[in-house]
């Protein structure tokens, strides 16, 4: 619950703007800056490569709002975020209304696939890896994890930081839904907060999305150790599976221990194949 007191008030502040400058020079990180319903005192916490397309259109749902943009978070950064009403919810919240803070996470082994996948296709993500590497030839799911060892998940990108944010280590998380566990588990969710359930009709349209990748079905040798060239999209890649050897689990695990621990996720790696190739041998 976010309870703003006098104490955090400074800290919580600055975690509702843009920059997020004190969380930055006293966590040297920040976060995804918070969405809060237009009506209801619910704040939605978001991680990159965490389920955060879906939260929010599942946000733009339960608000009663349509988007113009393929691109669901640039109606979070364009629309949302500069309209009076927003400003005046979190106004609201600095001043003592409290609001129930949720999120959604993502089993940390896909995420970091995805996350890995992510870093290579975009230039403003990659270019601290490759600084750290000191060559642009691209990189391995190998280095990559060894790089977020190296600079620690608290201070790494979004889109690979632990999937927490500076909010929870000043307020308590009220609910957090597995996007694994399905329309039954967010149903379980939408109960707790008070918000009507979700249909199966409605469900599907929040799955689907721009992220969805082509998997390729030839050589998967040495995955892990594999440098996959910076700046390229659409193409097809190796299964999520694939990526995994004993020790890029033992790194997942190590890396994101606070994530499993703190969302209840086994630290067994899950059956990634995609759904359609589970049944073959």
């Amino acid at each position: 619950m976010i309870r703003v007191t006098e104490a955090n008030r400074t800290a919580t502040a600055d975690l509702f703007e843009k920059g997020g400058r004190y969380c930055l020079k006293h966590y040297d990180h920040a976060n995804t800056r918070p969405v809060l319903f237009s009506q209801n005192n619910i704040a939605l916490l978001l991680s990159g490569r965490a389920g955060s397309t879906f939260a929010l259109k599942w946000y733009l749902h339960h608000n009663n709002m349509t988007s113009e943009f393929a691109w669901t978070h640039k109606h979070r950064t364009t629309v949302i975020y500069p309209a009076e009403w927003h400003t005046a919810r979190c106004q609201a919240a600095l001043a003592g209304d409290e609001f129930m803070m949720v999120r959604f996470t993502r089993n940390p082994f896909s995420r970091a696939v995805s996350s890995y996948l992510h870093s290579t296709q975009n230039e403003p993500v990659y270019r601290q890896i490759i600084k750290h590497l000191g060559h642009s030839d691209g990189y391995s799911f190998v280095q990559f994890l060894e790089f977020i060892e190296h600079t620690g998940p608290q201070r790494v990108n979004n889109h690979f930081a632990n999937q927490f944010s500076y909010l929870e280590h000043l307020h308590e998380l009220d609910a957090f839904c597995q996007i694994e566990g399905g329309l039954e588990a967010l149903n379980v969710l939408e109960t707790k907060l008070g918000l009507p359930e979700s249909t199966e009709q409605v469900y599907g349209k929040l799955k689907s999305s721009p992220h969805n990748l082509d998997y390729e079905t030839g050589d998967v040798e040495g995955v892990p150790d594999r440098a996959f060239e910076l700046g390229k999209r659409k193409i097809p890649y190796p299964t999520p599976d694939t990526f995994y050897n004993d020790q890029t689990e033992n790194m997942v695990r190590e890396i994101y221990a606070k994530d499993f621990a703190r969302f209840g996720y086994s630290t067994t790696l899950p059956d990634l194949r995609p759904k359609s190739s589970r049944g073959s041998v």
